[in-house]
């Protein structure tokens, strides 16, 4: 994930819940070098090999059929959807646990969604995992950069995200 730039075509799932590519259109916030936590979600592929997804705690995922935090995934009660044999399948998480990683990068794409390590994960994290609402939020950026290419590239967030999140933070802080 590292490796990927604006304008590149990676793998999502599409409005028809089918596995297409759609372009990246923001790189949220990077940075190499930065010690994060993360949870590691593993899983077991229907041949019996293994597969694992890292992804911080406020990230969405689709597990259970919706969207929710990585942070809510249990091991043997939640089912994520994985890329298997260019088609997505359910399969059972067999383990969650949490390490420190280097580096992190929140890439955003036209569709919304990622096929992250081969798990289809929402491209948004830290509000409420209304996948919908948000896809709808972002239309303004995602309008913008069809005319001027984003090169937004910082340990930051983005402007426009640290402008929604604050926001939400003092209308949900009112309540």
């Amino acid at each position: 994930m590292s490796e990927v730039r604006v304008g590149d075509k990676v793998a999502c799932v599409g409005s028809n819940n089918k596995v297409e590519y759609s372009e990246v259109y923001l790189i949220a916030h990077v940075d190499k070098d930065k010690q994060a936590e993360f949870l590691k979600v593993d899983y077991t592929k229907p041949d019996g090999t293994t597969g694992c997804l890292n992804l911080t705690s406020e990230h969405h995922l689709f597990v259970n059929d919706s969207f929710d935090y990585a942070r809510n995934v249990r091991p043997n009660d939640s089912q994520i959807q994985i890329l298997y044999k260019d088609e997505l399948i359910p399969v059972r998480v067999t383990n969650v646990s949490k390490e420190i990683r280097k580096g992190y990068i929140g890439i955003f794409t036209r569709t919304g969604t990622i096929i992250a390590d081969d798990v289809f994960c929402s491209c948004y994290s830290s509000c409420p995992p209304y996948q919908n609402i948000i896809h709808y939020i972002m239309a303004p950026i995602r309008f913008t950069t069809l005319f001027h290419k984003s090169n937004y590239c910082d340990s930051e967030i983005h402007p426009y995200l640290k402008f929604l999140y604050n926001n939400y933070k003092s209308i949900t802080g009112a309540f």
